[in-house]
């Protein structure tokens, strides 16, 4: 039975990893620009929306505008949390015809 009388945590909405594990849930923050994330503050969701950049301590974020929802600045101080729920895009390689070995 779950007890409701205490407030959802971020442990509580979604599996702990890092980007890089290949797991897929809370990250750090310089590494989401580009991702779509939820915004959560004391534990419910108030936005969803792709990261367009990050402040340089990774101590805030800016949410990108879409539809009607004006760009947003959303800060770790004021107790807001970012959840990823979009994978990385999957790194394109270019190969230069020199470097591809030759079969002859």
């Amino acid at each position: 039975m779950v007890d409701r009388s205490v407030p959802a945590t971020e442990e509580d909405l979604a599996p702990v990893a890092r980007i890089g594990s290949g797991d897929w849930g809370m990250a750090a923050w310089d590494e989401l620009p580009g991702h779509e994330v939820h915004i959560l503050k004391d534990g419910r969701v108030i936005r969803t929306g792709y990261v367009e950049a990050v402040t340089v301590a990774a101590d805030a974020l800016w949410i990108a505008a879409e539809g009607v929802e004006a760009r947003a600045l959303y800060e770790k101080a004021r107790g807001h949390v970012a959840l990823p729920i979009s994978r990385p895009p999957v790194p394109v390689v270019h190969y230069a015809a020199a470097a591809i070995p030759a079969f002859v």
